[in-house]
């Protein structure tokens, strides 16, 4: 039988893997609380016959809460992938970046919740994309070298 060895400090990037999951579950969970809000039923995703019903700004209002949810489904793949393969080659410097992450994709959320796409980046917003590339790029070094050299 074989085994993989895991360095202790690994237990950190997992950490941040665990912190990514448990904010995208409580993204989902807004929606629900502006489903509710909104009367919007299931199947409508916010262009449907209830939500056809809504005011400008309450339509408004729940599409970007939905974006910003839907965005970060779209992302977490990815990111969660970089996340588990940098903290192979560089645990310290991978679980740092995975809370990095979590703190800009608030900000993102946040922005893209209360002022709509334009402002999603403002303010530490920036953070979100900073880190997923420098996630990326570790990733790619780790491979290169294991690989090559």
């Amino acid at each position: 039988m074989s085994s993989v060895v895991v360095d202790r400090e690994y237990g950190y990037v997992i950490l941040s893997a665990v912190a990514i999951g448990l904010q995208l579950t409580m993204t989902g969970m807004v929606i629900g609380a502006q489903r509710r809000k909104h009367g919007l039923k299931y199947p409508d995703n916010g262009s449907g016959r209830y939500s056809a019903k809504l005011s400008d700004e309450a339509w408004v209002e729940f599409n970007n809460y939905q974006r910003a949810h839907y965005n970060y489904l779209e992302d977490a793949p990815a990111t969660l992938t970089n996340l588990l393969t940098a903290g192979i080659f560089m645990p310290k410097t991978a679980a740092t970046l995975g809370a990095i992450y979590v703190i800009g994709r608030s900000f993102y959320s946040r922005n893209y919740q209360a002022k709509g796409a334009d402002s999603r980046y403002n303010g530490l917003g920036g953070l979100l994309r900073l880190s997923s590339f420098a996630l990326l790029g570790v990733s790619v070094y780790g491979v290169i070298n294991m690989l090559f050299f």
